[in-house]
């Protein structure tokens, strides 16, 4: 792919980062808050999510 250029590569980085953050929403459904270790798993996750898109300026790829 000679015509995929970094520029494109690091939107699309950024836009994947923004998608990333849409499974912590959803697994918050099925978490089990008596299961301290899970709970620690989803605040791990959601808070890595979040620093990912804070990092990239993923609130600059919403339209």
């Amino acid at each position: 792919m000679s015509d995929y250029s970094r520029a494109q590569a690091d939107e699309d980085y950024r836009f994947c980062a923004m998608l990333g953050w849409c499974w912590p929403v959803v697994a918050i459904g099925s978490l089990d808050m008596a299961n301290d270790r899970g709970v620690a798993m989803f605040n791990a996750w959601t808070e890595r999510s979040m620093t990912a898109v804070a990092d990239l300026d993923g609130a600059s790829m919403i339209p």
